[in-house]
């Protein structure tokens, strides 16, 4: 991030004067402020809507709920799998159905109107939800199309590993990308590493969801963690880029992957692998032969970044060429509009394929 200290003069072809600054994201330790006015929180908190399937497990919450607030009404939504004899409501949804969500959402608000709150719990009961986050696309475009109003949506996901915990993390987006969009609904991502029961989350949930201020916050040996934005100075000023190295840039004849290419090609001469989903054209040989003028060696190879097989016989040739690669530089991506209200579920998947799968396929290739 630079932070101008300096205006351009009269005649207007000054150079501006700028002030590197760099920031990091960490979490650090926040207890849960309690809401002000707590027995105005719980009496406002009418209808909750949860997302859960197992049957003895929506009993246990029953239960917990009676004793924290027995004037809010518990509505469940389980998954389609659920045995019918199970399921002591009429909400069910299929989990890749938008339609199924919709359905639900509305019959909610047609019976019970407004809801004053919801909880996705499917992803502590279910390991597999936690990398669908097309689930909560499913479950906002839902609650935008039935007009079932909510104040409060949190996710909640419990992790075993650090990469289930990246996918967890990756859920913040909602959050973030909501506050402007839809502001009407504050919602949060709520995690915990595994081995609590699901009604073991209740009151911490219910907490939660009595504050303040919504926002997502992760807990880890009984603190709570929120994410946030800190200055961090550079610890080193010297370029860990190698001149003469090797470098592979995936989404390399794209508009960003051709900006780094050029600063790697005119700064440091490097040798360059640009991966990309389609053939060879004029443009590209275009820009590779700009690149060459500065003395790079330059090789496309056409791979999908998500298609291990076809980058890893790709990946043979350049290092047949180069040798071993010296740095990666993941850029591909699908540049595609629309909110999340608008987009389909295959396009909304199509659109993390490459920054999801495409990252976890590279390294397992490389």
């Amino acid at each position: 991030v630079s932070a101008s200290i300096g205006g351009s003069g009269q005649g207007g072809a000054a150079a501006e004067a700028f002030e590197l600054l760099t920031f990091e994201e960490v979490w650090q330790e926040q207890g849960l402020a309690a809401a002000s006015g707590n027995e105005v929180a719980v009496k406002t908190l009418r209808r909750l809507v949860c997302f859960l399937t197992d049957a003895q497990s929506r009993q246990r919450v029953v239960e917990v709920m009676k004793e924290l607030a027995p004037q809010t009404a518990v509505i469940f939504i389980a998954q389609d799998e659920a045995a019918a004899d199970d399921l002591q409501d009429r909400y069910r949804v299929r989990r890749g159905d938008g339609a199924s969500y919709r359905q639900a959402l509305s019959g909610i608000r047609a019976v019970h109107g407004e809801v004053d709150a919801v909880l996705y719990l499917w992803a502590l009961e279910d390991a597999k939800c936690l990398r669908e986050p097309v689930i909560a696309v499913h479950i906002l475009q839902a609650m935008a199309a039935s007009g079932l109003r909510c104040d409060r949506l949190l996710l909640a996901g419990a992790y075993g590993d650090e990469l289930e915990r990246c996918h967890l993390e990756s859920w913040i987006g909602f959050e973030r990308s909501l506050r402007r969009g839809w502001p009407q609904t504050r919602l949060a991502v709520i995690g915990q590493e595994r081995g609590l029961a699901v009604e073991q989350w209740l009151p911490r949930l219910w907490a939660e969801l009595q504050a303040d201020k919504i926002e997502s916050a992760f807990y880890r040996d009984g603190k709570r963690e929120v994410c946030r934005i800190r200055a961090r100075a550079l610890e080193s000023s010297a370029s860990l880029l190698r001149t003469g190295g090797s470098y592979l840039i995936s989404g390399g004849c794209g508009g960003l992957g051709l900006v780094v290419a050029e600063h790697l090609a005119r700064t440091r001469g490097a040798n360059l692998v640009l991966l990309g989903r389609s053939g060879l054209d004029d443009a590209k040989r275009q820009a590779i032969a700009g690149l060459e003028k500065f003395g790079s060696q330059v090789v496309y190879v056409q791979a999908d970044v998500c298609d291990r097989g076809a980058l890893a016989q790709g990946l043979e040739v350049a290092e047949a060429r180069f040798g071993a690669l010296h740095g990666v530089i993941h850029a591909a991506g699908i540049n595609e509009g629309g909110s999340v209200f608008e987009k389909e579920a295959v396009r909304f998947e199509a659109v993390l394929a490459p920054k999801i799968e495409g990252t976890l396929v590279l390294d397992e290739v490389l």
